[in-house]
């Protein structure tokens, strides 16, 4: 799956992570906005850095 503030590809948790952010929705609504008027390489907003942070901590635990 893919991240809704960038686009990179994220595991489960991860995404479960970030729709509990509160600039979530945010990114979701202008991802949507962007892909509606044709703009299918549309970057994001960017990934917060709060969020990158817990996300390194996840896949720094993750047993592969």
């Amino acid at each position: 799956m893919l991240s809704a503030f960038n686009s990179e590809r994220i595991c489960r948790e991860c995404k479960i992570i970030e729709t509990r952010h509160s600039r979530y929705h945010e990114a979701e609504a202008r991802q949507k906005k962007e892909l509606l008027a044709g703009n299918f390489n549309y970057p994001g907003i960017g990934l917060p850095p709060d969020l990158a942070q817990n996300a390194m901590k996840i896949s720094a635990n993750r047993r592969f």
